[in-house]
């Protein structure tokens, strides 16, 4: 239903934006074994692509990333809308 969905959205949205936080004062560099967890939360955080572009620097991985992600997400939800009917 729709309010599901909107409470996905908005638990979706904080998490984003307490990893982005926790990114920066966390350092997992320090930690062996997990540098690639770090690298790919830094990969994640959004907040860094839009001061990028407001700087006037224009990256395509953000762009990719995003469309992407859009065209697996609708690809999974029309097979489980598919898959009720």
């Amino acid at each position: 239903s729709q309010l599901v969905a909107g409470m996905l959205c908005f638990t979706l949205l904080f998490i984003t934006l307490v990893e982005a936080k926790l990114t920066e004062q966390i350092n997992l560099s320090e930690l062996t074994g997990i540098s690639w967890l770090q690298e790919s939360l830094i990969f994640l955080k959004t907040h860094q692509y839009l001061e990028l572009f407001s700087m006037g620097l224009w990256d395509s991985r953000p762009l990719i990333f995003y469309v992407t992600n859009g065209f697996l997400f609708l690809g999974i939800a029309s097979l489980v809308v598919d898959s009720k009917k």
